[in-house]
């Protein structure tokens, strides 16, 4: 199981990933397809989503665009601990086959 499946598979290299603005935490797969994101809430609760650069096709298959699109997993993860929103994505990249790189960057005020 995959995060997006053929329709959506890009064409090209992606561009640069830049981590949304409530993110506090991210990490890049190996391909530098995906990227798995930490985000704050408006509460300062935490969860996690996967970005990933994606093609925008027609209907007869054809890449018009590509972006990065954010996914937000059905998995409702609710927590103020930063590790253990990281370990939620790490084990769900992991069970769809999704290959991250080892280190999480921690980003803005939340990332201590």
């Amino acid at each position: 199981m995959s995060l997006i499946d053929s329709f959506l598979a890009p064409d090209i290299a992606a561009d640069s990933y830049a981590p949304s603005q409530d993110a506090v935490a991210c990490q890049i797969s190996a391909d530098g397809l995906i990227a798995a994101e930490v985000f704050s809430r408006s509460d300062g609760t935490l969860g996690f989503r996967f970005v990933a650069w994606v093609a925008w096709r027609d209907a007869g298959g054809n890449a018009r665009s590509h972006a990065w699109e954010a996914i937000h997993p059905n998995h409702g993860l609710v927590t103020d601990r930063i590790e253990v929103a990281q370990e939620e994505a790490t084990r769900y990249a992991a069970a769809r086959g999704m290959a991250l790189q080892h280190t999480w960057d921690r980003l803005g005020a939340r990332a201590d």
